[in-house]
């Protein structure tokens, strides 16, 4: 389950690099294209959809509330794709971010330096809630240093989600910390992406 699950969000970031936000239907025929070859699940879909959604609204300038929105949408959509699971990822990907909102609103604040217990869920909604919750990459990274693969990938991608959400979260020295750039190069590579496919589109 976990190797799947890895490939899929391997897959769906550069999915969200190059599609922007609004194109719902791009995102879910470019899921789907590239993870066919996995034997995908409705899970699996509706997971890469959901990140490459989240990707493609960070990189746009949304806020994290935006993208996890934006996430659950186009998540419902991935999953009437693929061989039927059992599981809800969206159900998953909400239950968890409720958890974590009822304890900002309570808090008062912008980010918690600790995660609340979540409910049972996989790792792609642990690692949004992680993300959600921290808004620091380094933070959230943190989360994925413990013995359990699930974890090590929930932190991995809210560590990813973070740093382009909030890029100067990254650890490091300036120097030593590329995220800034490697995140304006790809916003600069996914709107010139864009402006081809348009302009292909009107040829």
């Amino acid at each position: 389950m976990h190797h799947i699950t890895a490939h899929v969000v391997g897959l769906a970031i550069p999915v969200g690099v190059i599609r922007r936000p609004q194109d719902h239907n791009g995102v879910v025929d470019d899921v789907i294209t590239t993870v066919s070859a996995l034997q995908p699940t409705d899970a699996d879909v509706a997971e890469a959809c959901a990140v490459s959604a989240a990707v493609a609204a960070i990189l746009d300038g949304w806020g994290m509330e935006g993208a996890v929105d934006l996430a659950l949408f186009v998540g419902r959509r991935g999953e009437t794709f693929g061989t039927k699971s059992g599981r809800n990822v969206t159900a998953e990907i909400r239950a968890a971010i409720d958890v974590v909102e009822d304890r900002l609103i309570t808090s008062g604040t912008e980010a918690l330096p600790s995660v609340p217990r979540l409910p049972y869920v996989g790792s792609v909604p642990r690692g949004m809630a992680y993300a959600f919750a921290h808004r620091d990459a380094e933070r959230a990274a943190r989360e994925g240093r413990r013995d359990n693969e699930d974890e090590r990938l929930a932190g991995a991608l809210a560590a990813a989600l973070s740093a382009a959400d909030q890029p100067h979260t990254c650890s490091g020295s300036p120097e030593a910390r590329p995220p800034v750039g490697l995140v304006e190069e790809l916003v600069r590579l996914r709107n010139a992406t864009s402006a081809r496919l348009s302009k292909a589109r009107r040829s």
